[in-house]
């Protein structure tokens, strides 16, 4: 699965950095004017829910496409025949040194 993020890592991280923005603005606030206070809670509620929408549209869309269910299973089987040819690739590499290392020795003791 690389390269794809799983929805609740997703999730988790937009509501961290909310909650992290809320404390910040919980914390500046008091020492605000009233209209300024009225100011930063209105946009930290903008921001946020500009935030969550954008993610349910992204839900949305990716439940309902058929695409992103072949491209997310084309990727799944690309990142496993990569992995299957570094595997061979190492082993070969592995066979070959030893294989190379087994005939040196051998024709060392040939000709001493």
């Amino acid at each position: 699965m690389a390269g794809n993020i799983p929805l609740a890592a997703l999730l988790d991280s937009l509501l961290q950095k909310s909650y992290h923005e809320l404390t910040v603005l919980a914390e500046l606030l008091p020492r605000k004017s009233d209209v300024d206070r009225k100011i930063g809670i209105v946009g930290f509620a903008r921001q946020t829910r500009l935030q969550l929408v954008r993610l349910l549209a992204l839900v949305k869309w990716a439940g309902s496409s058929d695409s992103v269910q072949k491209c997310s299973e084309m990727s799944e089987l690309l990142s496993q025949q990569s992995w299957l040819y570094e595997d061979t690739a190492n082993q070969l590499a592995h066979l070959a040194r030893h294989q190379l290392l087994l005939a040196w020795y051998i024709c060392t003791a040939l000709f001493l």
